[in-house]
C-alpha cells in the first residue's frame, strides 16, 4: 500500500475506515491508489441528485417569496390607504368646523 494512502486511510477515524471496508473496487489494486479511494469516498458521500426533491424546495421557496412581496405589496396599499383616509378626515374635519 503506497504510504499516502495508508497514510490518509489512518488519518479519517474509525467510522470512515469502517465504511471504506464495505467499498468494493474494481480492480484490487484500487484499494490502495489514493485517487480510487478519494473518488469512491466522493461518490457515496455526494451520491446521486433527487431532481424531483430539488424542484420541490426550489417551489417552496418561490411560493415564500411570493408571499413575502405580496405581503409587502399588502402593507404599503393599506399604509398608503390609511394615510390618504387620515387627509380625507382630516379635510372634513376641517370644513365641517368652518
Amino acid at each position: 500500500m503506497p504510504s499516502q494512502s495508508a497514510i490518509f486511510l489512518a488519518r479519517i477515524g474509525a467510522e470512515a475506515y469502517k465504511l471504506f471496508e464495505t467499498f468494493e473496487f474494481t480492480h484490487h489494486d484500487d484499494c490502495s491508489d489514493l485517487a480510487a479511494i478519494m473518488a469512491v469516498f466522493e461518490n457515496h458521500c455526494i451520491g446521486e441528485v433527487n431532481a424531483v426533491y430539488i424542484r420541490g424546495l426550489k417551489m417552496a421557496a418561490s411560493r415564500h417569496l411570493m408571499r413575502v412581496v405580496l405581503q409587502a405589496s399588502l402593507s404599503e396599499r393599506l399604509l398608503a390607504w390609511t394615510q390618504r383616509n387620515r387627509v380625507q378626515n382630516l379635510s372634513r374635519s376641517k370644513t365641517v368646523l368652518k
